[in-house]
């Protein structure tokens, strides 16, 4: 589907990106966001999250829920914003950005090369795959945090709904996504987080999440999971 203009955003977009992230999924990086904020000795409730893509806002009240209120998203060209400098400050970056065109590609640079704030990105599994995300990534220490049931997206009311959407609930049909998460500038405290998650996910009752290195890891978990509970 080929960009539009729009009196409701300020950029271009592709309507197929109009998908707005659940709650749930969130929740699931909670923990992560409190051990950032630790690490950057910041108070969570303190810690400024910036989600350069905008699409109804929905992310600042769902991070408000949980008790974060420093949420940056607004109704702007994040990449007119990097070209012009005028990144505003933050002390983590989290976002599910859009999936089409070269939008991954792009975001992925400017976390692993022109940005040096921690990281949280939604994205589909199959993007650790593809042959240029290690190129891109490079050295980055990453890992992932995915959850036991697949997260469903919903669009927008406003949004025109493709034949994979409900037209009535405006979900979408469930895909395999994670968070890829990163410290960035301290390689050595993005492995202790991971480590501590792994422990606090193994005693979840019942489990929600799991966390790997790789995104095969997180395959294996979540099957093993399932596993259990037949």
């Amino acid at each position: 589907m080929a960009l539009q203009s729009s009196r409701r955003h300020a950029f271009e977009t592709n309507p197929l990106d109009h998908c707005e992230t659940p709650l749930c999924a969130y929740e699931n990086v909670q923990t992560v966001l409190e051990m950032m904020a630790k690490h950057l000795h910041v108070q969570p409730s303190k810690l400024r999250i910036w989600d350069p893509y905008y699409c109804d806002g929905t992310v600042k009240q769902h991070l408000a829920s949980l008790g974060y209120d420093r949420v940056i998203n607004e109704n702007v060209d994040f990449y007119k914003r990097v070209e012009d400098n005028t990144i505003p400050e933050h002390d983590a970056l989290l976002t599910n950005p859009p999936y089409s065109g070269d939008h991954i590609e792009r975001l992925l640079k400017f976390v692993t090369t022109v940005n040096d704030k921690p990281f949280c990105l939604l994205m589909p599994n199959w993007v650790a795959r593809k042959k240029e995300y290690k190129s891109i990534i490079g050295k980055t220490n990453l890992f992932y945090v995915s959850p036991i049931e697949v997260y469903t997206y919903a669009m927008p009311t406003w949004n025109s709904k493709p034949e994979h959407v409900d037209e009535e609930t405006g979900k979408t049909t469930p895909y395999l996504s994670s968070w890829y998460v990163s410290l960035r500038s301290n390689s050595e405290a993005t492995s202790r987080i991971e480590n501590k998650l792994d422990s606090i996910a193994k005693r979840q009752q019942p489990p929600v999440w799991v966390v790997a290195k790789t995104v095969k890891g997180l395959k294996w978990k979540i099957q093993k999971v399932k596993e259990k509970k037949r």
